[in-house]
């Protein structure tokens, strides 16, 4: 609700410049980690573009974009082969790699899915990128429940099942286990079955994908009454954690290689 045209427009420009340099540098010829670095910046842009166009909207996966729905609507350009959403993700990124934490790389506009980054990927951040973000997800209830003895997972691994986890459960359960944090470990251990059920579909955004009426000023910008709620929730939040010393920034660094590392040895397999 705080964007205006200009905002908006600049997602549309972004996304062409990134077709267009896809146009004019053959892609599959740079180091591996800045195709999928230009792979995620070109989803997940095309994704905010199509989303704010619509808004306000409620479910992203309802949109439609020329009639076909959004996730499978051919309207991005590479090399004049029209691809979609769910092109990207599954038959250049998911095919092509085989580390199943590019799954975290992809934002989908949900609440449910993983989060969309301040900041753009790179070939020098995405490996150490995507392993926060696995971690972030996991340790989330919007990766991981307990419901009796089944350990239920989000439905983006069902997605993903074919090709990172073709058993499922002992793939998904050793791939979690490298990022769990304690109480999710418990889970694990204490969970005899997996099912993918946790969805969350509405759109990950303050209003809920809602106009709303107008409830106050904030910093001289005109908010509703849920925007004010949540930013009061998460100053709420972030007291709590200070008071407690729990980290509430993240510094990152270009990962470095030193003399004698062995060569690429940040490459996201």
């Amino acid at each position: 609700s705080f964007l205006d045209k200009r905002a908006i427009d600049s997602f549309g420009e972004y996304r062409r410049e990134l077709q267009e340099l896809a146009s004019t540098l053959d892609i599959s010829t740079l180091p591996r980690n800045e195709q999928l670095a230009f792979w995620f910046n070109l989803h997940n842009v095309a994704m905010v573009e199509q989303i704010s166009n619509a808004w306000p909207v409620r479910q992203p996966r309802t949109l439609e974009v020329g009639g076909v729905p959004l996730n499978d609507a051919k309207f991005i350009t590479i090399r004049g082969i029209n691809m979609s959403l769910r092109d990207i993700r599954e038959k250049i990124v998911f095919s092509n790699w085989r580390d199943p934490r590019v799954i975290y790389g992809f934002w989908l506009g949900e609440i449910g899915s993983p989060a969309l980054e301040r900041s753009a990927f790179t070939g020098g951040n995405v490996n150490s990128l995507l392993s926060l973000k696995a971690e972030d997800f996991i340790n989330s209830l919007r990766g991981v429940q307990k419901r009796g003895k089944t350990l239920d997972v989000s439905t983006i691994y069902e997605d993903a099942r074919p090709y990172f986890f073709p058993n499922f459960e002992a793939d998904l359960r050793k791939h979690m286990s490298e990022f769990a944090s304690e109480d999710v470990m418990k889970i694990l251990d204490k969970t005899t079955q997996t099912e993918a059920r946790i969805s969350e579909w509405d759109i990950a955004d303050l209003a809920g994908g809602r106009r709303g009426s107008i409830a106050q000023q904030a910093a001289g910008v005109r908010i509703s009454q849920g925007v004010a709620e949540l930013l009061t929730q998460r100053a709420r939040k972030f007291d709590r954690m200070e008071r407690k010393e729990i980290r509430t920034g993240r510094v990152f660094f270009t990962e470095l290689v030193l003399p004698g590392d062995p060569p690429a040895k940040n490459e996201v397999e």
